[in-house]
């Protein structure tokens, strides 16, 4: 096996490429992300898995978002959706400890 700082920058290039493709599907996905977190909410308010289900309607529908659209989804574009989201949530959830929410705001059940 030859290694050479060639070989090296290749494969770490191929990563970047790949982190980079990673980054512009997420953002064309974005504007739509929180819309669907807003839907799944009003929608799965009553279900006994309220952050799971909520989680898996948005993932869904991210992905069929993505199919349209022409971005390509991948465990990597999944795994940053559903930390994005989980993100979200927290900060929600924190800052409706904090500040009184609106009579049409309620706290967000944590995804599983």
């Amino acid at each position: 096996m030859n290694i050479s700082l060639t070989a090296i920058a290749a494969a770490v290039g191929s990563a970047f490429t790949v982190a980079e493709d990673l980054v512009t599907d997420f953002n064309a996905l974005k504007p739509f992300i929180s819309q669907m977190m807003e839907v799944a909410e009003t929608t799965f308010t009553q279900s006994t898995t309220a952050g799971e289900t909520k989680l898996q309607a948005v993932l869904a529908t991210a992905k069929a978002i993505a199919t349209a659209i022409g971005v390509s989804w991948s465990t990597g574009l999944e795994a940053a959706i559903t930390a994005f989201i989980n993100t979200v949530k927290a900060a929600f959830n924190a800052f409706s400890g904090i500040v009184a929410p609106s009579a049409s705001t309620s706290a967000v059940a944590p995804a599983a």
